[in-house]
């Protein structure tokens, strides 16, 4: 997937400013500023987590070729130094997957709390993005405006979609926090 445009990052930057200050003005002259930049398809706030998920994956896998290299060639580390090495890894994996589940669940809580908030302050742009982002997909635009404007009366559901479409990003199956907001 290509990165973002500049101006959708600025836009992205924004409106996470406007949010931290609470300021519904600058959050709306954000969105507005950018309503003409929805050529892409969402912000892809859940790409970067995948991306360090890889990087650290080829990391391990790395560290267990080596180890296996090393028990099938018979060289000096003992079995007892392999085994260490493979605990090792092991607990070093349940870290990393307990600690990225715990920052994706944040992550995921303030992102969802910034959309809930940027719905109730500025709710047509965020109708507006959301159609922008459906025309990018194939809807028609009056199709695309109707439907979002049915959705967007049922609010959790439509920050859910807000979520699923223009971030990718899922609520994590371990918080239960994430489900309830």
């Amino acid at each position: 997937m290509p990165p973002a445009s500049p101006a959708l990052k600025t836009r992205t930057q924004d409106t996470r400013a406007a949010f931290a200050a609470q300021d519904a003005e600058r959050s709306k002259a954000a969105h507005d500023a950018s309503a003409k930049y929805i050529e892409e398809d969402g912000h892809g706030e859940g790409d970067a987590a995948v991306e360090v998920y890889r990087r650290v994956d080829a990391l391990q896998a790395g560290l267990c070729l080596a180890i296996l290299l090393e028990s099938a060639l018979g060289a000096a580390a003992s079995r007892r130094t392999l085994a260490g090495l493979a605990l090792c890894l092991a607990v070093a994996h349940g870290l990393r997957e307990w600690a990225s589940q715990a920052w994706y669940a944040r992550h995921y809580r303030r992102e969802y709390a910034r959309e809930q908030w940027e719905l109730e302050n500025y709710a047509a742009g965020e109708k507006e993005e959301m159609v922008g982002l459906w025309c990018f997909k194939g809807l028609r635009k009056g199709d695309a405006e109707t439907v979002i404007q049915l959705l967007a009366n049922y609010k959790k559901f439509f920050v859910d979609l807000m979520m699923t479409e223009e971030l990718r990003m899922f609520a994590p199956a371990a918080d239960p926090a994430a489900r309830r907001a």
